[in-house]
C-alpha cells in the first residue's frame, strides 16, 4: 500500500465533539497524526456583550460540564487583575482545593473513557464509581455536583471547614486505593509497550504469510505455463505429426482388444453366463413338458421345470463349475 494521509472528523460518530485527526499512514500502522481544532463555536464571547460581571459569571459557568472549574476560575483571575485586586490567602485556598477536585475526577473520567475505547467496558463503570467520591466531595464543598458556581470576583461562595477537610481526605483515600488496584490489573504503564511489540510482530507475520503465499503462486503458475509451452513444442514436431495417423488407428484399436477380454475373468460375469445357461435349460425343459402335457397349469409347469432341472446331471455339472468362468459353463452346456 501507498502511503497516504487519513482525515478522522471534524464529524465523526467515534467524536464527541467536532475536531479533525489527520493521520499519516504507512501501510496498516500510524506513523503520525495531526490534531486540528477550532470547529466548534458556540459565541461565548457574543453572548458575553453587554453583560454585567455575575452575569458573564453565570454564562461562563455553564461552558462544560465536566472541566467546569477552569473556566469561571480564568474568568475571575481576568477580572481581579482589571481591577489590580489580589484575593486573601484563604479564597486562594478554596479555590485551589476546588480546582485540584475538578481536574481529578475529570482525569478520572478521561481514564475510564479511554478504556471504554480500547474495549474495557467494565473499567469504565469502576472508574466511574470511584468518581462518585469526588463528586460527594465537590458536592459538600458547593453543593452542585456538575457545575460548582463556587467562583466569584474577590472571594468565593462558600467557606470550608475542618469536617468538610476530613470528608475530602477518607474520600481522597478511597480513591487512591482503588486507582493502585486497577493499576496492577490494567498494566498500563508496563505493559504498553510489549503488547505493542505484539501486536506489530503479528502483523508482520500476516506480512510475511502473504508474501509467501504470493511466492506459491507465482511458482505454480510458472510450473504451468512451463509445461503448457512442452505441450505446444510437442505438437509442433513435424515428424510427430508423421505417425499421428497411425497413432489413431491404433490406440481405438487397443481399447477394443482390452474391453472384450477383460470381461472374460470378472466374476460377475461368471454369474452372468451360468444365469443365461439356466436360463435356457429351464426353456427346454419347459418345451419338453408342454409337449407331454398342453394344459398343464403355470404354477405346476414351474414347480414341475425346477424338479426336473434339480435332477438334471447337466445342471449339476454347471453349478459345480461355474465359478471357473464363463466359457467352461457355456462349454459344459453346449456339450
Amino acid at each position: 500500500m501507498h502511503d497516504f494521509k487519513m482525515p478522522i472528523g471534524p464529524h465523526h460518530p467515534a467524536i464527541d465533539e467536532p475536531s479533525c485527526l489527520r493521520v499519516s499512514m504507512d501501510g496498516n500502522y500510524i506513523v503520525d497524526a495531526d490534531l486540528r481544532l477550532g470547529y466548534a463555536h458556540k459565541g461565548i464571547e457574543k453572548l458575553l456583550e453587554g453583560k454585567r460581571i455575575e452575569q458573564g459569571l453565570h454564562i461562563v459557568d455553564h461552558i462544560c460540564g465536566i472541566c467546569s472549574v477552569a473556566h469561571p476560575s480564568c474568568y475571575v483571575r481576568v477580572i481581579e487583575k482589571m481591577l489590580n485586586y489580589e484575593p486573601i490567602p484563604r479564597v486562594n485556598y478554596i479555590r485551589t482545593l476546588v480546582s485540584e477536585l475538578g481536574r481529578i475526577q475529570s482525569h478520572v473520567f478521561w481514564a475510564g473513557f479511554m478504556l471504554h475505547e480500547i474495549g474495557f467496558e467494565t473499567m469504565l463503570a469502576y472508574f466511574l464509581r470511584d468518581r462518585e467520591h469526588i463528586l460527594e466531595s465537590l458536592e459538600r464543598l458547593t453543593g452542585n455536583r456538575v457545575h460548582f458556581a463556587i467562583h466569584k470576583t474577590r472571594t468565593v461562595r462558600n467557606d470550608v471547614n475542618d469536617n468538610d477537610i476530613r470528608f475530602i481526605e477518607k474520600k481522597i483515600e478511597k480513591v487512591e486505593e482503588q486507582i493502585e488496584k486497577k493499576e496492577e490489573k490494567i498494566g498500563t504503564l508496563g505493559k504498553k509497550e510489549k503488547i505493542i511489540e505484539k501486536e506489530i510482530k503479528k502483523e508482520e507475520k500476516k506480512v510475511e504469510d502473504l508474501k509467501k503465499q504470493e511466492e506459491k503462486l507465482k511458482e505454480e503458475k510458472e510450473e504451468i505455463s512451463f509445461d503448457i509451452k512442452k505441450i505446444k513444442n510437442i505438437f509442433r514436431n513435424k515428424n510427430l505429426l508423421k505417425y499421428s495417423f497411425i497413432l489413431l488407428i491404433l490406440i481405438p484399436l487397443f481399447f477394443s482388444v482390452y474391453f472384450r477380454v477383460q470381461p472374460s475373468y470378472l466374476p460377475i460375469m461368471d454369474d452372468f453366463a451360468l444365469n443365461v445357461v439356466l436360463t435356457n435349460l429351464k426353456e427346454q425343459i419347459a418345451d419338453q413338458i408342454l409337449k407331454e402335457s398342453p394344459n398343464l397349469p403355470p404354477q405346476t409347469l414351474q414347480k414341475e421345470v425346477e424338479r426336473r432341472l434339480q435332477a438334471e446331471p447337466r445342471s449339476k455339472i454347471i453349478t459345480r463349475h461355474h465359478r471357473s468362468g464363463a466359457f467352461l459353463a457355456l462349454k459344459v452346456f453346449n456339450s
